[in-house]
């Protein structure tokens, strides 16, 4: 008799000797079959009993996945159920390693004694042991960072040049990080001693923007502006400028300007954090006049810089497109400024003209 083994966990039997004729119908061998049952083996004796071995998952015997086996005997159709189990989990706090260990042995003997003239005596030893031990090592490394970087509020002082006894432009700038910047303050402190600024000749880059100055101590100046109804934000560039009038005794040499006290606000009055703002310099020389119409500060006046002038005097662009133009910084250019122009361009920016009007009128109020 040869025993046939069935997909899934059927078992039939066939007779060899009667060419493969099954001996009765399959049947199912195991009772529990949720979730995956798999692995067979099936090993028997010439007396109708054979033993079937096979692993299944699912807790069938509360404690994960396992072999098990039944003892069958078709003489009396009464199975045996034989398994044998053994898990062994050894987990660590970083690493799980489960270690099932499954054994399962059987041994059938059978000794038939038959009466006939002839006596028969066969013994048969079947024995299974499969042995499996899965080793399997988790090390889960799942690293999420997620780095978010603050929006900043920016204010800028500039560069400044000119020579001693000349008024220089400063222009400070802001860069808002994609904001609604609604005002800002700021407070710059140079040196008292060789520079002036007149608060009435600082004024913001956009029209309809309200600015204020105001004297916090002798050498530091405040300077705050806010949107108006037609521009209630603040965008990115030019903020605002201011005349700094350089005194007549000031050495030449390179005079910093520092930012303090930087705030800014939303529409609503809040405070906008975090703000940060750079320094700024004023370069002294004899050789640094003021150069009328040189609107990349590279020293020399261009006729694009020219053309750009005559626009700005006719008013079909504002002033703030090259501030380099509003020499008096009245707020306009005029004729005398496009001459001045005309003459750096033809004669360069390195010397000074008695007909400028460098000093413009008045004196301004120390600051």
């Amino acid at each position: 008799m040869f025993l046939g083994v069935a997909m899934l966990t059927t078992v039939g039997l066939v007779n060899v000797a009667s060419a493969q004729r099954p001996i009765g119908t399959e049947f199912r061998v195991d009772t529990f079959i949720v979730q995956e049952q798999a692995g067979q083996t099936i090993v028997g004796d010439e007396d109708r009993r054979f033993a079937a071995f096979w692993s299944g998952a699912g807790g069938q015997d509360r404690n994960g996945s396992g072999t098990f086996g039944q003892l069958f005997d078709l003489n009396t159709a009464t199975p045996t159920i034989t398994p044998t189990l053994t898990n062994t989990n050894t987990p660590t706090a970083t690493t799980r390693t489960p270690t099932p260990t499954v054994t399962a042995t059987l041994t059938i003997a059978a000794t038939p004694t038959d009466t006939s003239p002839a006596t028969r005596t066969p013994t048969s030893t079947a024995t299974a042991t499969p042995t499996r031990t899965p080793t399997q090592t988790l090390t889960p490394t799942n690293t999420a960072t997620s780095t978010s970087t603050p929006r900043v509020v920016h204010i800028d002082i500039g560069t400044a040049t000119g020579a001693p006894a000349e008024q220089t432009t400063l222009t400070v700038s802001v860069r808002t990080s994609g904001l609604q910047v609604a005002a800002t303050a700021n407070d710059i402190s140079l040196d008292g001693s060789a520079f002036q600024v007149d608060p009435a000749r600082c004024r913001s880059h956009a029209s309809g923007h309200s600015i204020l100055v105001t004297q916090v101590e002798p050498g530091t100046a405040r300077v705050s502006v806010e949107g108006g109804e037609g521009s209630p934000s603040l965008v990115d560039g030019p903020l605002y400028t201011c005349t700094l009038t350089i005194t007549n005794g000031a050495p030449p040499g390179v005079y910093p300007l520092l930012n303090k006290n930087i705030l800014a606000f939303d529409s609503s009055g809040n405070e906008l954090k975090p703000v940060a703002g750079g320094d700024g310099t004023i370069i002294v020389s004899f050789l640094l006049h003021q150069c009328t119409g040189d609107c990349d500060a590279n020293r020399f006046v261009t006729v694009p810089e020219l053309v750009l002038g005559v626009r700005i005097a006719l008013g079909i662009v504002p002033g703030t497109s090259c501030l380099a133009f509003d020499r008096n910084n009245d707020g306009s250019v005029g004729v005398d400024e496009l001459v001045d122009a005309v003459d750096r361009s033809l004669k360069g920016c390195f010397t000074q003209f008695s007909h400028t009007t460098a000093r413009g009128a008045g004196s301004p109020s120390a600051i």
